[in-house]
């Protein structure tokens, strides 16, 4: 088994129909906090939103989406630190307005809660097992309760 990667992935950036709405998720669910707000050009509303506010950002909010169509990505995915910390977001999901097919699932090398945020993206949040198991490994409904 090779060491860990030097590369990781840093930010991701989206298009948004409703920026208050999404930033109020981020934070209320993931425990993002904003870290800087701008206008981007003509599309309007720029948002950037980090889990460590001294960092600038890990995800950027764009003002301005027009359609549901030509969205190609599968999913965002943010690392938690402990299966305490995953069991308060799956818990906050279950209340969160407009979050749609809340599952977890144990992929033996983490365990995870994916949902549809308000606007239908795909998101997750995982916490990595000690254990290593080859992928794509899929147990659906892993018992976070």
């Amino acid at each position: 088994m090779s060491s860990r990667p030097s590369i990781r992935l840093n930010h991701a950036g989206f298009h948004v129909f409703d920026i208050e709405r999404m930033v109020d998720f981020f934070t209320s669910v993931y425990g993002l906090h904003v870290t800087d707000r701008g206008i981007a050009g003509e599309t309007g509303e720029i948002v950037f939103l980090c889990a460590d506010p001294r960092d600038h950002h890990q995800l950027v909010l764009y003002e301005g989406r027009t359609s549901r169509q030509g969205v190609h990505y599968n999913h965002m995915s943010f690392e938690v630190n402990d299966l305490d910390r995953l069991r308060e977001i799956y818990r906050a999901l279950q209340d969160y307005p407009g979050v749609t097919g809340i599952h977890t699932m144990n992929h033996g090398v983490s365990w995870a809660v994916y949902c549809h945020d308000p606007e239908g993206n795909r998101t997750e949040a995982f916490v990595d097992t000690p254990w290593y198991v080859n992928q794509p490994y899929y147990a659906d409904n892993l018992d976070l309760s």
